[in-house]
């Protein structure tokens, strides 16, 4: 619009016979690219009032002007109850009031985590009981058919479910609701943090007794060099990870020599990482022995039902896909 726009002003002067001539060129050869008129010719009328738009205006005079109701309902609950509420001599201050109530309701199911089709069942007998509350006479039948709210009007409302998800469901909402930050590690010493956590194996064994089990993965990684010290454990049949099967992991990490004791073991907070005063005293020793490690030291815990903190969960989805 606006390039066949300069088209005809660069023709000539306004009035000209040179804009005049430009104009039913235009209208002769160019259609509507977009909308309704798509396809269609572009009339020289259609040109002249675009110009006097953008000599009156400029640009803004071109741009297709927003609905002055925008974002305004144009019905109250629905066209039926809206019918039935005009037939009662219902207020528009009244039927506003009903609107606010009824908003207040669907926006409490929603926190308290029903679905948007329950929903629509649900508040049905509140909507009858407000409507007959504030004067609307209609008989059950009627009045049940205006009531039963349209899904447009209850799914409106849907975003108020994030606060049931926010109440009830902490790892979700941890995951889907907290945003992020990205951390480096490139100051880390090696062995300074090493996370651990215990890992299912998606691989079947057979024991001896013929009953198919999964490996557990007793895992350590350190973040400053990405390694693994991975101890794989085989349990009986209704037994799972204990404190001690962790500790000895943990000890096997200390003992050998390509790794050591680390700073900071990071863990979640499942029960097999109660270990009291055990890693704080040998982090202790290795505070002694190697002084350039300052500052605090000890075991550290994860926030509760957080996963993605944990860079051992990423590492673990490597292993599965690439070498498990």
């Amino acid at each position: 619009m606006l390039g066949l726009v300069r088209r005809v002003i660069a023709a000539g002067d306004p009035g000209s016979r040179e804009r005049g001539a430009e104009r039913r060129r235009i209208a002769a050869e160019e259609r509507y690219a977009h909308g309704e008129k798509r396809g269609r010719a572009v009339s020289a009328r259609a040109v002249r009032e675009w110009i006097a738009a953008y000599e009156a205006k400029g640009v803004a005079g071109l741009c297709r002007k927003a609905r002055e109701d925008r974002r305004s309902s144009r019905v109250i609950l629905s066209r039926k109850w809206d019918a039935l509420a005009q037939a009662s001599g219902l207020s528009e201050e009244v039927s506003n009031a009903v609107r606010r109530h009824v908003e207040r309701r669907v926006k409490g199911l929603f926190a308290k985590g029903q679905s948007a089709r329950v929903i629509q069942f649900d508040v049905q007998p509140y909507v009858m009981k407000l409507s007959r509350d504030s004067g609307i006479v209609a008989d059950d039948e009627s009045l049940r058919r205006a009531c039963l709210l349209p899904a447009s009007f209850i799914s409106q409302f849907s975003a108020f479910g994030h606060l049931h998800t926010y109440r009830a469901d902490a790892g979700r909402s941890a995951a889907t609701q907290t945003p992020r930050i990205r951390r480096s590690r490139e100051h880390l010493r090696p062995m300074e943090w090493v996370a651990g956590d215990v890992h299912h194996i998606d691989i079947m064994f057979q024991r001896e007794d013929g009953s198919l089990c999964t490996p557990k993965a007793i895992a350590w990684l350190d973040l400053a060099t990405n390694r693994a010290f991975i101890t794989p454990v085989l349990l009986d049949k209704g037994k799972g990870i204990t404190r001690d099967l962790v500790i000895k992991s943990f000890i096997d990490m200390c003992a050998d020599k390509n790794w050591g004791v680390p700073t900071h073991p990071y863990v979640d907070n499942g029960g097999e990482y109660n270990w009291g005063e055990t890693v704080h005293d040998l982090s202790m020793l290795k505070v002694d022995f190697q002084m350039h490690f300052d500052g605090p030291h000890g075991m550290r815990k994860s926030k509760p039902y957080n996963p993605q903190a944990k860079v051992i969960e990423t590492a673990f989805a490597g292993l599965e896909k690439r070498v498990f």
